[in-house]
């Protein structure tokens, strides 16, 4: 992570460890709407970014516009036009002036395996620009990838630049050092100040309503801290308690074959369950029963009335 073309761009083995010539896509990917929804062009465009010789297994890494349309052989502002529609898709981050590349399935599909995988992610993203596809791809890492792990060897803490208009880099070593300086101590503040003035008292009750339902229906005794660290995110986007719950129900007490997989795989746990690249899919599995009632509901056959035929039918 640092080059433009590093060599040694591989995927992610289950140890943590990369395998040299090859990189990580999920086939869950073709089950992905906002992945379906792209042209042909702009899905090949995506296995560039995703699987191309630039990428990384952090999922983050430098580039530039005219090299990668080099490596597709397309011209640049074709390349140009298909980041565009992969960044409104949400699948790829990108930030031409600073040279920086985030696909954000890499980080929420194959978080690190291991602390020394994650502590040599945290050493190789201070080389790179500060800018907001680093503080994205920071809060996606530090969300992913285990909380006991996070404080000890990712202390990384997000933050907030513009992005650049041009493909310079404008901001010198000292700045951004002197940046990083300031942007810890409000985080540290803030840090204080919400340990003196904890989450409002709904947010709280809603995080504990769900923890015991957890324990309920799992049987297992997960703690509040790191349960709140793994379901809060979630709660933030807007997921509705209800939802949540029907999550956990259908992991713990569905038939369904992926539901099933979970369970004997030892996959059954907050980490994974709350994960943002599997949530939403875990909560269509979850509503599905209630979808084919629906639908069955509003097919119900009717008597047919027609023109009578040597009297009536």
């Amino acid at each position: 992570m640092g080059a433009d073309y590093p060599n040694n761009q591989v995927g992610r083995h289950p140890s943590g460890a990369g395998v040299k010539g090859y990189a990580r896509v999920m086939r869950a990917l073709w089950d992905k709407d906002s992945f379906r929804a792209l042209t042909d062009s702009e899905k090949l465009g995506y296995m560039l970014f995703a699987t191309g010789p630039a990428t990384t297994t952090s999922g983050l890494y430098r580039a530039t516009l005219e090299g990668l349309a080099a490596e597709a052989g397309w011209p640049p502002k074709r390349l140009s036009e298909v980041a565009e529609a992969l960044q409104a898709s949400g699948l790829v981050a990108i930030d031409w002036g600073k040279r920086l590349v985030m696909v954000v399935d890499a980080v929420t599909n194959f978080p690190p395996a291991n602390p020394s995988v994650l502590k040599g992610w945290a050493e190789d993203a201070r080389l790179l620009p500060d800018c907001e596809v680093k503080s994205k791809w920071v809060r996606l890492v530090r969300e992913s990838a285990k909380a006991e792990w996070v404080d000890e060897y990712f202390p990384i803490k997000t933050t907030t630049l513009a992005p650049s208009p041009d493909h310079q880099d404008t901001v010198s070593t000292p700045s951004r050092h002197r940046l990083d300086t300031v942007s810890t101590q409000q985080e540290r503040e803030q840090e204080q100040e919400q340990e003196l003035n904890p989450p409002t008292p709904q947010g709280a009750v809603e995080v504990k309503e769900l923890l015991a339902y957890w324990n309920e229906m799992s049987g297992q005794k997960r703690r509040l801290k790191a349960f709140k660290a793994r379901v809060g995110p979630r709660l933030k986007e807007g997921a509705a308690v209800d939802d949540i719950k029907a999550v956990i129900a259908w992991v713990f007490r569905s038939n369904h074959s992926r539901a099933q997989y979970l369970r004997d795989n030892g996959h059954d746990n907050p980490d994974t369950v709350f994960r943002p690249s599997k949530f939403e899919s875990y909560l269509e599995n979850a509503r599905l029963p209630q979808r084919k009632e629906k639908a069955a509901e509003a097919v119900k056959p009717m008597g047919w009335v027609g023109p009578a035929i040597g009297g009536a039918l």
